[in-house]
């Protein structure tokens, strides 16, 4: 008799290796592990308070993506409060819902050895395709050298096409690295997908290196103890290294925009750039909900639709490239920054109404990332995908992005594909 395949993506709740029913294995799993941290509602929670103390920490010297800062007022901040912990509830509940609806048997155990492969090769295909459309019209080696590293990016479409494909390689990457870990090292796999994730970053900026995180975060969720001193250890430990991997990214992109504001320096645009990433959406939403507070009429808008409709969609919402002019009377920031908090651009396009179809969308979202967490095997990282998207919150709305839908739907389709395990 053959002996069973040694995965860690082995049946289980939640595409736990050997869990039982509660997700755990007993004698062997920790009683509490990033499972619990990693859902819905926390996620939301911990985005908004990292933005928060970031808009808060004072320092000099620092390009923050304002000059003025937003006043707290009470009404602002009751506002804001309320917002998040109807957006906690609405993604909770649905993540419970969700995991209500049982897993489909065709997805359920599907081979991971071929799904990496597959994902592997389809993530190559965007990259390389993407690469050949940069180069048919701007010199790569010139705008790297150059530190104009984003001009890379404005001449790829924004319609669907094989460049879509990319989105593929931080799926594929974090699903290898999972195996390179728990199950036999495929060195060459692993080494041609961090080589695609480093070709996509320089296209894609903090996207695909985020993504990557959450997932491979996702992946291990069950192996890692959520034990408050080891937890802000890890929590540390794993920001200094994003810190510096997405250093040079960083570098070649923008430092000439950084030294034209006489920062000069890898780390201290680094830290310009994180703490504008970081503190920028706060210092939108005080604003705008000041403004909401004190009954502006900008904030008057009535559509359900406008802030939730797929970005693809011909009749779509306006891209958020446009943010910061839509509520620049309201609140001082820079209008070059596009993703500015989920309340202030979805408030921004549809009033009150569009915040109440946002908060239905996370109860949406909330409910497929609790049915595709019961996967056993591969299929489950659907879920983490659904929840880069939580972790976002706090900074732009992503679940009417094409790239996300994509995402999932590239993970549903490569396992009806390759097959269930034999």
């Amino acid at each position: 008799m053959t002996a069973a395949p040694t995965s860690a993506l082995r049946p289980g709740a939640a595409g736990v290796p050997g869990a039982g029913a509660d997700g755990r294995e007993p004698g062997r799993r920790p009683r509490l592990t990033w499972d619990r941290a990693l859902r819905p509602g926390p996620l939301i929670a911990v985005g908004a308070l990292a933005s928060f103390v970031a808009w808060s920490v004072p320092g000099a010297g620092l390009d923050r993506g304002y000059v003025t800062r937003a006043p707290v007022t009470l009404g602002g901040l009751l506002l804001l409060v309320v917002w998040y912990l109807a957006s906690c509830v609405a993604a909770t509940v649905g993540h419970m819902v969700g995991g209500r609806v049982r897993p489909a048997r065709s997805l359920d155990d599907v081979d991971v050895h071929r799904m990496e492969t597959a994902l592997t090769v389809v993530g190559a295909i965007g990259v390389v395709y993407s690469y050949v459309l940069v180069a048919s019209r701007a010199s790569v080696a010139a705008a790297l050298n150059a530190h104009l590293g984003n001009e890379l990016s404005s001449v790829i479409p924004d319609q669907p096409g094989l460049q879509t494909l990319r989105y593929a390689t931080p799926v594929a990457t974090a699903l290898v690295v999972h195996g390179f870990v728990t199950r036999e090292r495929r060195r060459t796999l692993l080494a041609t997908n961090v080589v695609l994730l480093a070709a996509t970053a320089l296209l894609a900026s903090r996207l695909s290196l985020v993504l990557t995180g959450v997932l491979v975060l996702f992946l291990f969720r069950d192996r890692i103890p959520l034990r408050p001193g080891r937890t802000l250890l890890t929590v540390g430990l794993a920001a200094v290294c994003a810190f510096f991997a997405t250093m040079p990214f960083n570098y070649v992109r923008n430092a000439n925009y950084y030294e034209a504001r006489d920062i000069y320096g890898a780390v201290d645009m680094n830290t310009s750039q994180v703490v504008t990433y970081l503190g920028a959406p706060t210092q939108v939403a005080l604003g705008q909900a000041n403004a909401l507070y004190a009954d502006d009429p900008a904030t008057q808008k009535a559509s359900l639709y406008a802030a939730v409709l797929p970005t693809y969609v011909p009749a779509g919402p306006a891209s958020t490239s446009s943010g910061g002019r839509r509520y620049a009377a309201s609140v001082d920031v820079s209008r070059s920054l596009t993703t500015n908090s989920v309340f202030a651009d979805n408030l921004a396009q549809g009033g009150v109404a569009g915040l109440l179809s946002t908060l239905l969308a996370a109860g949406l979202a909330g409910a497929l990332v609790g049915h595709f967490r019961q996967y056993r095997g591969p299929t489950s990282v659907a879920a983490g995908i659904l929840l880069y998207g939580f972790a976002e919150w706090w900074r732009t709305f992503v679940f009417n992005d094409g790239f996300l839908h994509f995402g999932v739907l590239l993970v549903v389709v490569t396992a009806l594909l390759v097959g269930r395990r034999r």
